[in-house]
């Protein structure tokens, strides 16, 4: 058995076999993030956002009447509103807006455009709900980063009102078969990097092509869309998508800003409740949104 058949299989193992099944990390990562510390006086509202579940954050909005549409991660495949409810309450914190993120149907039971119909979906209930778009703000990190991406490239081929700018941490844009760089590690550790994005990438992609724009928004024509803070580690396996995507986002003429943290942390900003360099982080990307969405607090959800 060779190298590359040996980390295939262990990845099988990883993701189909009793007890490390699509439905036990989903459960391992929720119920672990739930004990998180989420800061003071945060409230959490479930209700249906265009007939998708999600998840209302409430308790510090400063009154403009900001509201940050949060896509979150887990590679299409895991993760949730519930995952990372913590992780939107302290960008709602840093930034004094509220914040909502939806329950997308996730592969391989939905695979793609599932997520971005859900997101599109909810998108446009909280236009309808009167909330305009100059008010909300976009952000996700990994997968739901680039879900973000592709969100705004459905939004703007169809003409509706964009959000102001969207901050996205560590954003898988680009879910073809290639290769990542993981500059801090040995041979071994890119190898399952790889495999492992291939792996996911395949499950959420299922019998379209991987380099559709709305897989890999870093394909598409970034022209039009509002200006970008893109975050991602310098050792991460996900910095050369984070560099790709802020160059093809220039070369089309949108603005956009490109941070790249020390080490090799995926979504780093995670480790914000406990860990000083990544609050600061989310502190840098929460200035980012207030600055380009300061609302007008004539709106709130």
């Amino acid at each position: 058995m060779n190298a590359e058949t040996g980390s295939n299989t262990l990845l099988r193992y990883v993701f189909n076999h009793k007890p490390y099944s699509i439905r036990t990390q989903r459960y391992v990562l929720e119920n672990f993030t739930a004990l998180f510390p989420r800061p003071r006086g945060t409230r959490f509202e479930w209700f249906s956002l265009g007939g998708v579940p999600a998840r209302w954050t409430r308790g510090h909005e400063d009154g403009s009447g900001r509201v940050i549409y949060y896509l979150h991660g887990g590679g299409f495949v895991t993760g949730s509103s519930r995952s990372h409810r913590f992780l939107v309450a302290w960008l709602c914190k840093l930034s004094q807006s509220t914040g909502v993120c939806v329950e997308y149907r996730r592969a391989p039971e939905d695979p793609f455009p599932a997520a971005l119909v859900d997101a599109l979906a909810g998108y446009r209930s909280l236009l309808a709900r009167g909330v305009p778009a100059q008010n909300i703000v976009l952000a996700g990190d990994s997968a739901g980063g680039g879900l973000a991406v592709s969100l705004l490239l459905v939004l703007s081929a169809a003409g509706d009102p964009l959000p102001t700018a969207a901050y996205l941490m560590s954003p898988w844009v680009d879910l073809t078969s290639c290769h990542r760089p993981f500059p801090l590690a040995d041979r071994v550790m890119p190898e399952l990097a790889n495999l492992a994005c291939d792996y996911l990438a395949g499950m959420y992609a299922g019998e379209h092509d991987p380099s559709h724009p709305l897989l890999s928004p870093v394909y598409g024509d970034l022209s039009g869309l509002p200006p970008l803070y893109v975050a991602a580690g310098r050792g991460e396996p996900l910095r050369s998508d984070a560099e790709r995507l802020v160059r093809k986002a220039e070369q089309c003429g949108t603005p956009a800003r490109l941070h790249l943290y020390p080490g090799p942390l995926h979504v780093a900003q995670a480790l914000a409740p406990f860990y000083g360099p990544a609050r600061r982080l989310l502190e840098a990307g929460a200035r980012f949104l207030k600055e380009h969405c300061p609302a007008d607090g004539q709106s709130s959800p």
